[in-house]
């Protein structure tokens, strides 16, 4: 009787702490914010510089991060032209934790990028951005896709700091 009891104990046990590391693992996700705006800045003539705000809402460090931003330009609507559009900097290898006592913000980062206005001026272009990374800890992994088109362009306009992804007209 006492092996029985032993046995049952050992595989309830085991239930229940695969069930609790199971949980947490679940809640250790990557928690990834894209701004659904952006911003146009620094125009000359045919040319500004795009910018959008990403923001890195866990408690860990988000790393192999990787992004691009396309460039759609429809003919008619069955046919696409893609083009791959490069950052203005090198780019990011991970983006930092999210932490209230951090006042430079460093879980919250600006991607620029150089474009000709004429490029996404018409009513058939638009703009794809796409993002993924990787929670630090627990390795699961995030993709966000975003499509801007003109009318979420805000021209001379800046984000707010921290975790606001909204946009401040100059």
């Amino acid at each position: 009787m006492n092996l029985v009891v032993g046995i049952v104990a050992g595989v309830v046990s085991g239930l229940i702490s695969s069930l609790i590391f199971f949980l947490i693992l679940y809640h250790m996700k990557p928690k990834v914010k894209v701004a659904s705006e952006v911003c146009l800045r620094d125009i000359e003539g045919q040319m500004a510089t795009l910018v959008i705000k990403i923001v890195n809402a866990s408690r860990t460090m988000m790393t192999g991060v990787q992004y691009d931003l396309y460039l759609e330009k429809r003919r008619d609507h069955s046919n696409v032209r893609v083009r791959a559009i490069e950052p203005r900097k090198d780019k990011l290898w991970f983006i930092s934790k999210y932490s209230k006592k951090d006042s430079d913000s460093a879980y919250a980062t600006l991607i620029s990028y150089r474009i000709n206005l004429k490029d996404i001026s018409n009513e058939l272009s638009s703009l794809a951005f796409v993002f993924s990374g990787e929670h630090s800890i627990s390795g699961r992994k995030v993709c966000i896709s975003k499509n801007y088109t003109k009318d979420d362009f805000v021209k001379n306009g800046m984000f707010h700091q921290g975790k606001d992804l909204r946009i401040i007209k100059e």
